[in-house]
């Protein structure tokens, strides 16, 4: 029975093998990453420097009898800064809107009146592309028989009690043949002064808007809005960990 022996070969270093190849799939990887990075802060410089502008702007001003608008006659800069990018103006009245049309015209058309709140003051598109506008020109095309205007009054952030406000001082003047409450479901929160004032942190009987209380035989009376300098911020409890006793 014979045996067969080597001698001066040695064995494949299987070892060395595999270090080069993680050491060339470690450089490839970092050559790979690097150059998404690179990537990534190009593409966001340029986006950046493509933008018309980068934050959101624009001035409020204050009402006793309807709270907080927009300043009227002012620039409104609006964007996520990802998909839109609009500057819009208010007008004399604080809404993101065209100049109101005189008495006699509204009274010599079918006037439709919108009141809401985001959903209507439509910061993210431009003014001639808000629905109430669209709505104004579809009707001239389809109903010829009517002359139909509209208006949009629109902030955001309020619920239907609050905007009574914005029908009593703005829009009942133009006596509308139609009145439109855009309602959507968080306006279940801001026609609640108590659900209203724990997500603005601030006491539900200063409510920088027009708001409704019940009283003790059930009646129901509007409170008059607070400016913000008069409102009483929430103490928010202090957090700590609960100590555990034997």
């Amino acid at each position: 029975m014979s045996s067969t022996r080597t001698h001066g070969v040695k064995p494949p270093h299987f070892p060395g093998r595999i270090r080069r190849a993680l050491r060339l799939v470690g450089w490839n990887a970092l050559f790979l990453f690097g150059g998404l990075a690179l990537i990534g802060v190009v593409g966001e410089t340029y986006w950046r420097l493509r933008a018309p502008f980068g934050e959101t702007f624009r001035l409020y001003a204050w009402s006793p009898n309807v709270g907080g608008i927009f300043a009227p006659k002012s620039e409104v800069r609006w964007t996520n800064r990802l998909d839109f990018w609009t500057i819009s103006r208010t007008n004399t009245l604080g809404f993101l809107d065209r100049e109101p049309i005189s008495l006699e015209r509204a009274a010599a058309s079918c006037h439709v009146a919108m009141i809401g709140d985001s959903y209507v003051q439509a910061s993210e598109v431009p003014i001639a592309d808000k629905f109430h506008v669209r709505l104004e020109e579809l009707a001239a095309e389809e109903l010829r028989h009517l002359d139909i205007t509209t208006s949009a009054f629109g902030i955001s952030g309020t619920g239907q009690v609050n905007q009574l406000a914005y029908y009593d001082e703005f829009a009942r003047y133009l006596r509308p043949a139609l009145l439109v409450l855009v309602f959507v479901s968080n306006d279940f929160m801001n026609n609640a002064p108590i659900l209203d004032g724990l997500y603005r942190g601030v006491d539900p009987d200063r409510l920088p808007n027009v708001s409704a209380t019940r009283g003790a035989d059930g009646t129901i009376t509007l409170q008059p809005p607070y400016p913000p300098s008069q409102s009483t911020r929430l103490a928010v409890p202090s957090r700590h960990r609960a100590s555990r006793t034997a």
